[in-house]
């Protein structure tokens, strides 16, 4: 998959930013929203719907709290370089800055530091021989929907800023760059609740946002229209296959401290088998 960058030149007709290819793999990176996605799978299902005739592959590894610059993991737990290795990724969709958010002013050179770093880390990473695109997400809004929860004006004002930081370093390595913050900011003025709790989005909230990251991208979002409940539980279904595979529930006896002799003759094969079939739901979709 090759990222083509806009030009000034073309803004009338801008090719796209996303080159999908058959076969290629696409990997998702970040905090809670981007785990939350594979529980709401507009995204997948609007770039399904915009190239039905390519075998695209989606990999959800987003974990929730995860920091651009800190990831806590269980013991012996493969880093993520080994997963987004193992997939084969092309394409590094990477969602983070909200959990950083939280530090206001006193996080802003931090957070740049460490988003920097994770750039020049992956930027530098080959998998199979090649080096991956990558596309930076920021962040949401800060909801306000009353009743008991926080008011998020002053947290927007702060996310906003983390945003920027973001695109700034997109901006100055020529990295392609999707804006949730503003168009978020705006449709949280509507009527109707994009939010649970005012930071973490409900099915709504993440068609609006897929439809946001389909289009900043280049991809048509119409296809949005035509997904069914039914599509949405099959792109679930897959999801929850390579989650398991990811994340087994007992890590101890998968590559824990309880892994010999417990776990040794059985889960490898186990794991194999996951990936089969995700891949298996892949080649059904």
């Amino acid at each position: 998959m090759t990222i083509c960058l806009l030009s000034l030149a073309l803004l009338i007709a801008p090719p796209p930013v996303l080159d999908v290819q058959d076969g290629d793999t696409i990997t998702i990176v970040g905090g809670t929203f981007a785990e939350r996605m594979q529980h709401f799978p507009w995204f997948e299902a609007g770039l399904r719907e915009a190239y039905p005739e390519l075998d695209v592959h989606v990999r959800n590894f987003g974990w929730s709290a995860d920091e651009v610059g800190l990831q806590p993991r269980p013991y012996k737990f493969a880093g993520m370089d080994a997963h987004v290795q193992r997939v084969g990724t092309n394409v590094l969709i990477a969602a983070f800055g909200m959990n950083e958010s939280y530090a206001s002013d006193e996080g802003l050179d931090e957070f740049k530091q460490k988003l920097q770093a994770w750039l020049d880390h992956h930027e530098s990473l080959q998998v199979d021989g090649e080096m991956m695109d990558i596309v930076l997400v920021s962040p949401i809004a800060h909801e306000d929907i009353g009743g008991r929860l926080p008011n998020g004006q002053a947290h927007t004002f702060d996310i906003e800023r983390y945003t920027d930081v973001i695109r700034r370093e997109a901006s100055a390595r020529d990295i392609p760059f999707v804006d949730l913050h503003r168009p978020l900011r705006t449709a949280m003025r509507g009527s109707q609740d994009l939010t649970i709790n005012g930071i973490h989005l409900n099915s709504e909230g993440h068609r609006v946002a897929a439809r946001e990251m389909l289009v900043r991208l280049g991809v048509d979002p119409s296809g949005l229209n035509s997904v069914t409940p039914e599509m949405l539980d099959v792109l679930r279904d897959k999801n929850r296959l390579v989650f398991e595979r990811y994340r087994p529930i007992n890590t101890e006896y998968v590559y824990g401290r309880r892994h010999e002799p417990y776990g040794d003759d059985n889960f490898p094969e186990e794991m194999k088998r996951l990936e089969s079939l995700a891949q298996a739901a892949d080649a059904r979709l």
